[in-house]
């Protein structure tokens, strides 16, 4: 027999253990939360024998946000991000991506020392919870490096002009 939460759920009336080892297949309700499982066993010699198992069930995927970035516009060639996940089972793992190079492990804060070129960029980050459930919609944030000097031009007065005095 199997106990689940203080429901008994009866395996198959006859069943055979081969080599020590059975499975059956439990199937619980879609309600999240902490699942619980006590498998007891019972020999020829009617010794008794359990083990306990609680898990977890998680649809719900985590949410991430960002909280901290660069300005809009800029001519840091360096950027850092700060961000953070919420999971009603705490949020397992980050990932980041800067402009579609890849997902990779990461952690708030995270800082791209650079340099980095000028012209637009895009940072993403997922929270990813104990379950495997990803953050949907990731979060991302786009911003412009400038590093290039503005052009002055003079137009008026031109160069040497007759009659001019002073500025």
């Amino acid at each position: 027999m199997f106990w689940c939460t203080g429901l008994i759920i009866t395996a198959p009336a006859t069943t055979t253990c081969t080599a020590g080892s059975y499975s059956v297949a439990v199937t619980f309700s879609a309600v999240e939360g902490i699942k619980n499982v006590v498998l007891a066993q019972t020999d020829g010699a009617t010794n008794t024998g359990s083990v306990n198992r609680d898990f977890i069930r998680d649809n719900t995927n985590p949410t991430i946000s960002i909280s901290a970035n660069p300005a809009s516009l800029t001519n840091s060639t360096s950027a850092s991000f700060t961000f953070s996940g919420t999971d009603a089972n705490g949020v397992a793992s980050y990932q980041c991506d800067l402009d579609a190079g890849g997902y990779s492990a990461c952690t708030s804060i995270k800082t791209y020392a650079g340099p980095l070129t000028s012209g637009s960029h895009t940072f993403s980050v997922k929270s990813i919870d104990s379950a495997g459930n990803e953050a949907s919609p990731v979060a991302s944030y786009t911003w412009t490096i400038d590093t290039a000097n503005p052009a002055i031009t003079i137009t008026s007065p031109s160069i040497n002009t007759p009659g001019q005095t002073g500025l």
